[in-house]
């Protein structure tokens, strides 16, 4: 997982997750929550036909 303060960091350079490991843990529930609560439907990887994990299963 990455995370970035985008008001700050528009090009993304200082990768923050690191820094702030329970707000990165945070966001990643919620999101995950989102993506099941909308069924969104998940990428496929090529290779091996599996879907992407959500980010809680990272």
């Amino acid at each position: 997982m990455e995370l970035y303060n985008l008001k700050e960091d528009i090009k993304e350079q200082h990768d923050l997750a690191s820094a702030r490991p329970k707000l990165t843990r945070k966001l990643a529930k919620l999101l995950t929550k989102q993506l099941k609560r909308q069924q969104a439907q998940m990428a496929i990887i090529k290779s091996s036909g599996e879907p992407v994990l959500y980010p809680d299963d990272l």
